[in-house]
């Protein structure tokens, strides 16, 4: 009977190489699935969490709109100019404008307007170095009313689109030429948000607002 040949030992190097090798794309092998199911994991809890906050910013944007008055002109394009609430009925706002033109705010109730004869004087001075025939006025807002979800508190800031005319005897005028929302303010910024908005005027870039 014949025996088996001997194991060399290169064959038996080689074999035990062969051997390492397995392993290792068995334990690569086991990694790779490791990694794919994590991946998979955290790709669906990103996923859950992106739904989530979709969900939350939806549920706030809802309660924020719920809040708002959102007023409308309903007069313009002369010395006064009357609003009200879009969404509700008005029941008094009060106006301030930037501190660089040294205006008393105004409190309006039963007939919400802006009369132009608050600011014309400090407005024209501002504007008149520039020689600009229009430009917008920006004003801070706080509105209430009450409305089928409650009681509603708007804080915001709005533009107040002018022109300035000639008047023969009676020097410059303005006229006020409607009510464009800016943008919402919170209590302690609304002041500083309001200056920074009436800088951007004077710059001619009333649309700017830091």
């Amino acid at each position: 009977m014949t025996e088996p040949p001997k194991e060399t030992p290169e064959s038996r190097a080689a074999r035990r190489r062969w051997i390492t090798v397995g392993e290792f794309v068995a334990v690569a092998g086991l990694l790779i699935a490791a990694l794919s199911l994590y991946l998979t994991w955290s790709d669906r809890r990103a996923d859950e969490a992106e739904r989530r906050a979709q969900q939350a910013y939806a549920r706030e944007s809802a309660a924020e709109q719920a809040r708002r008055v959102g007023l409308i002109a309903t007069d313009a394009d002369g010395d006064l100019l009357s609003f009200k609430g879009a969404a509700c009925d008005l029941q008094s706002a009060d106006i301030s404008f930037p501190s660089a033109l040294k205006v008393p705010a105004q409190s309006v109730t039963l007939d919400p307007h802006i009369d132009a004869d608050w600011f014309a004087g400090p407005l024209l001075k501002a504007f008149k170095s520039s020689g600009a025939k229009s430009g917008r006025l920006p004003v801070l807002i706080v509105s209430r009313c009450t409305g089928a979800t409650g009681e509603r508190l708007e804080r915001a800031i709005y533009q107040v689109p002018f022109t300035i005319e000639g008047r023969l005897l009676r020097g410059k005028t303005l006229r006020l030429r409607g009510l464009v929302l800016q943008g919402y303010v919170s209590a302690g910024k609304a002041q500083a948000r309001l200056d920074s908005a009436w800088r951007a005027a004077t710059r001619g870039d009333a649309g700017n607002m830091s």
